[in-house]
């Protein structure tokens, strides 16, 4: 195994995404720096819209990758003008959000979201924009701050199991350690409006993530 865990960023119009390109991209770069042989002609196959037939998805719908991409792991996000795909050689989820869009900045529609679908320690957590367990170590209270990165650490999460929202997001606390997993906030410079969460198994380090981004 490589190791390697890599964030492919893109910055697109909101009704421009274009997840086979972006996914094309991220096998062609991530095969290449971790000495994976591919032949072109499975690569053009891809490039071309053949990707659907290297994609098998598992009981819950999550995405995996046919034979010769058995061994590499990735999962999708996107959010307002940006989508992201994250690459490694064992299973992860991730989540972004795009803080500046509009409706992202109604702290009264944050909190009855977190009302609905955190638990109460989550719930209490946002609605005083306290000062984090995640990112937001040392910065002043901050109800959208506070928000997103539960909300993507717990989209994050649900991802990587594989069962989406069938898991039930009120089900669970990332506030408290969950098992023989981590999650961690990524902070693009490229892109500060932008929440990032990826969930990775407990053996792997986030501050290993590679950001690739596109503009």
């Amino acid at each position: 195994m490589s190791g390697e865990i890599v964030l492919y960023l893109e910055r697109r119009g909101r009704d421009s995404y274009d997840r086979p390109e972006l996914l094309y991209q991220a096998l062609l770069d991530y095969t290449h720096r971790t000495g994976r042989n591919i032949s072109a002609s499975v690569m053009e196959t891809i490039r071309s819209g053949g990707l659907v037939h290297y994609i098998r998805k598992g009981p819950w719908g999550k995405p995996f990758l046919n034979s010769p991409f058995e061994d590499i792991y990735y999962s999708f996000s996107h959010s307002g003008n940006f989508e992201a795909v994250l690459v490694a050689d064992h299973v992860v989820g991730l989540d972004i959000e795009d803080s500046a869009r509009r409706e992202a900045r109604k702290t009264e529609n944050l909190i009855k979201i977190a009302e609905r679908f955190f638990t109460e320690e989550e719930f209490k957590w946002v609605r005083s924009g306290a000062k984090g367990k995640l990112l937001t170590s040392g910065r002043k209270p901050d109800i959208q701050r506070a928000f997103f990165e539960i909300w993507t650490a717990k989209e994050s999460y649900v991802k990587y199991t594989g069962k989406g929202l069938t898991h039930g997001l009120h089900n669970f606390s990332v506030l408290e350690e969950l098992d023989d997993v981590l999650i961690e906030q990524i902070h693009i410079d490229q892109a500060p409006e932008l929440f990032c969460s990826c969930c990775i198994p407990l053996r792997s380090k986030a501050d290993n993530v590679t950001i690739k981004y596109y503009d």
